[in-house]
């Protein structure tokens, strides 16, 4: 049995003077509506460091000090990526219940079984029955840099995260000294065997004189070969195309090859025109072309992504061709029609091409996507003729990607207006708004 394991299943006592801590050093006595607040303790368990929530609330409504009814909620180990839980769970609609009135850690009540999460999730962060300070002398770790680091408005970890940190590789003390504290929770992906700053980054030399003005993402940008990156003024322009305002799964091949010669070439498309650009990256990466400054910049990349569409449904044997889409029945929950329009599912792949003949665009190299789940098709048609192509439009998550009527062009505003109506009737997130 593990430390962790043994952990769950251990009755601690309480941590002394956690009532009085309670009653004289939170809000306890004028926070009467009862929600759940939260108290964290810090000890040592079998040589780790171990972090306890503890959640407290105002029994009826009572600020007496013999009511304060207390729980357990969660455990933190040193070195362990996943925390225990108990009497405590996250609801959808009234954020997190806790169940008060066990008989302790682990113990019988329906919800009050022990199980792990993830760490990311369950910070709480409210009331610290503890002193830094004392922590510190008591680990004997007086050269921490924690209240140097706590300071910055870099720092991405709790006082206890930074301590384990500290425990586990002593060196991010020069992080702190080197002003280079946004690094500091990523430590584990650093090298410090080695001696000097680029081997310790795994970076080129010439980024060294820029490592202050450097974040995690920037060095797995830098390190990034699709990218090529070579200077500084690189980086700040693949930066720009890589946080563009847009969901990222909109570009995952934009951003997977986003380059510096890149930005003023995709800055000149529109969004719809922008979605095409993105489709002809995804064509070219899944037919082997090897992405060159040319091939990402080509003046002629509209013709390129309507060869490679034509290429992508010869390849596709007739199985393929009568395949029924699986999404299909989920989706026709989001039929909906008003005035003489109505919006449907696409059904079959035959479908696709069908779309894609008659409107002159190239919604029928969808269809792997669209079996996968990575997207949905839906057709706009006239109620009076419902197997005639008029308007296709593809939507992912909660949000309409784009919708085009014949030759790529944007639908008229009778169309716009309905799949404004549309989106507000099922809660998703147009393209025209």
């Amino acid at each position: 049995m593990t430390l962790f394991s043994e952990l769950a299943n251990r009755k601690l006592g309480t941590p002394k003077g956690l009532k009085d801590f309670i009653y004289y050093e939170t809000d306890y006595q004028t926070n009467v509506r009862g929600r759940p607040r939260y108290v964290d303790c810090i000890e040592l368990y079998k040589g780790k460091l171990l972090l306890r929530t503890f959640a407290y609330h105002n029994v009826k409504k009572s600020t007496l000090y013999d009511d304060i009814e207390y729980q357990e909620v969660c455990r933190r180990l040193q070195a362990e990526k996943q925390v225990l839980l108990c009497n405590i769970e996250n609801s959808m609609y009234c954020g997190r219940s806790v169940y008060y009135g066990g008989s302790g850690w682990c113990n019988d009540h329906n919800q009050g079984f022990v199980y792990t999460a993830s760490n990311k999730s369950w910070y709480f962060g409210e009331y610290k029955m503890y002193d830094e300070q004392e922590i510190i002398d008591m680990l004997n770790i007086h050269y921490c840099q924690w209240f140097t680091a706590k300071k910055s408005e870099f720092l991405q970890m709790t006082f206890f995260d930074y301590i384990c940190a500290y425990l586990d590789e002593p060196k991010i003390e020069y992080l702190v000294k080197a002003d280079l504290i946004q690094f500091v929770h990523v430590y584990k992906r650093l090298n410090f065997k080695a001696k000097s700053l680029d081997k310790i980054f795994k970076i080129n030399n010439y980024w060294t004189k820029y490592i202050t003005k450097l974040e995690y993402t920037d060095l797995l940008l830098i390190r990034n070969k699709n990218h090529k990156i070579n200077t500084y003024d690189d980086l700040i322009k693949v930066r720009k195309i890589m946080y563009m305002e847009s969901n990222k799964s909109e570009k995952k091949y934009t951003r997977r090859y986003a380059r510096p010669c890149m930005l003023d070439f995709i800055s000149k498309l529109d969004r719809q025109t922008l979605v095409d650009y993105e489709d002809y990256l995804r064509m070219c990466d899944e037919s082997g072309i090897e992405i060159t400054n040319s091939v990402v910049c080509s003046q002629k990349w509209k013709e390129e992504h309507d060869r490679l569409a034509e290429l992508a449904m010869i390849k596709n044997d007739k199985k393929t061709y009568l395949k029924t889409f699986n999404a299909y029945k989920e989706l026709l929950k989001y039929v909906f029609s008003e005035n003489d329009l109505v919006i449907v599912p696409c059904e079959k792949v035959s479908e696709l091409e069908t779309e894609s003949n008659e409107l002159n665009h190239c919604v029928k190299t969808y269809a792997k996507r669209y079996m996968k789940r990575e997207t949905n098709i839906m057709f706009i048609r006239n109620i009076k003729n419902v197997t005639r192509p008029y308007v296709t439009l593809e939507f992912v998550g909660k949000k309409v990607i784009q919708c085009r009527c014949s030759n790529n062009k944007k639908p008229n505003d009778n169309v716009v207006d309905f799949v404004n109506n549309w989106c507000k009737n099922f809660k998703l997130k147009s393209c025209f708004n």
